[in-house]
């Protein structure tokens, strides 16, 4: 509803005698910069087609990988949530069952049923209290990656963390040569169309890292040199403007990097995918093997126990 008031307010007016990207302006704060612009240099060179169709491509792609990413997820995430509640209903409900067979055997329990026995008795007498740990504790992570700090933590760890880290720096990669291109288009210097660029990269770290790139090159080294000297850019993209920079055509070579890196962007996707399965499955086989081996060792063991 209030993105339909929104355009609306647009229409009413354009309709009135404002320009259409003078409309879009007035509502800067709902509407990316870089949308803005590339309506004003259609309006004003009579491309406003080609401003819209470059617009829709940009959202299009974004959005499709956004749906890949949570499709990727999903299944994992259903694995996860089946351990917690499989390992919640074993350690409160199932093992507290097996406590007086335990007990009537009079013997000394295995280490691993002990352990697990503790924790089924520590979950039951605690119970809210340990909901209302998990609560705060996500509440605290929110307000902490709110945070500049907190958020430059965690980018930090996802740049790091083996698996997800390829998929976080092509996406912020792909995401930043893309809005590059498209503020090239609209008008502006290399220069400056990475500066705007480099304000809508997720990653606090590899934001950083690509404004130095920025001020490498304004410093007077060559596009190349100040890409090659980054942390995070991918091999083939720094080659690819290096061609680009020597044949004097940048803007062509930054619409085959976006092509590039959008493939390489869906390639790290589906491998992300394709490996996150089974170690999701191996890890809840493992679980759930020891804690069904902790809770039937003593019955393995039963006839030591037993006292004739």
């Amino acid at each position: 509803r209030a993105l339909k008031n929104l355009i609306l307010k647009v229409k009413s007016q354009v309709e009135g005698g404002m320009s259409l990207y003078m409309a879009f302006d007035e509502h800067k704060k709902y509407i990316p910069k870089l949308f803005i612009d590339l309506i004003k240099v259609g309006e004003l060179s009579g491309q406003l087609f080609e401003s819209f169709s470059r617009i829709t491509n940009y959202l299009e792609k974004t959005i499709e990988f956004r749906r890949k990413l949570r499709d990727a997820l999903t299944y994992p995430a259903f694995l996860i949530f089946f351990i917690f509640v499989l390992v919640t209903y074993v350690v409160t409900l199932l093992i507290p069952r097996f406590e007086e067979i335990y007990k009537s055997l009079e013997g000394e329990l295995p280490m691993p049923t002990q352990i697990l026995l503790s924790i089924g008795q520590f979950s039951r007498d605690n119970f809210w209290l340990i909901l209302c740990g998990v609560v705060v504790a996500i509440i605290l992570y929110f307000e902490f990656v709110a945070t500049k700090f907190g958020k430059k933590f965690m980018d930090g760890i996802k740049i790091k963390m083996p698996l997800i880290n390829t998929l976080v720096i092509q996406y912020n990669i792909t995401h930043f040569v893309k809005s590059t291109s498209l503020m090239f288009f609209s008008g502006y210097t290399f220069l400056n169309s990475m500066r705007e660029a480099t304000t809508t990269v997720e990653n606090i770290l590899l934001g950083e890292d690509l404004a130095m790139v920025c001020e490498r090159i304004e410093n007077g080294q060559s596009i190349y040199e100040a890409f090659k000297k980054g942390k995070y850019v991918p091999t083939f993209t720094i080659s690819m403007l290096r061609v680009g920079e020597k044949s004097n055509n940048l803007y062509e070579m930054l619409e085959n990097i976006v092509r590039f890196n959008e493939e390489e962007l869906d390639y790290a996707t589906n491998t992300f995918l394709r490996l996150m399965e089974p170690i999701v499955i191996v890890t809840l086989a493992i679980i759930v093997g020891l804690i069904l081996f902790a809770a039937y060792l003593p019955v393995l063991s039963m006839s030591r126990l037993i006292k004739v």
